[in-house]
C-alpha cells in the first residue's frame, strides 16, 4: 500500500511541475520555493557587492602616514 500511494503521490508532483501555467519551474513548489528563491537573490546580490567593495579596497591602498 505504501508503495502504491508514494508512486500516486509522486504523479501529482509530476503533473504539478509539468503544467504549462507561464510560472517558472523554481517558482511552482508554492511560497516555500518563492522564499528561498528571494533568499538566495538577496545572498547572492549581497556576496557580489561585497566582492566588489574588497576589490576596490585592494586596488586602492590607504596611504600609511
Amino acid at each position: 500500500f505504501s508503495l502504491l500511494h508514494n508512486s500516486i503521490r509522486l504523479l501529482l508532483i509530476f503533473y504539478v511541475f509539468c503544467e504549462d501555467n507561464g510560472m517558472p519551474v523554481h517558482l511552482k513548489g508554492g511560497s516555500a520555493d518563492a522564499l528561498l528563491y528571494r533568499t538566495t537573490m538577496v545572498l547572492t546580490v549581497m556576496g557580489v557587492g561585497y566582492v566588489v567593495y574588497e576589490l576596490v579596497k585592494a586596488a586602492y591602498p590607504q596611504k600609511k602616514e
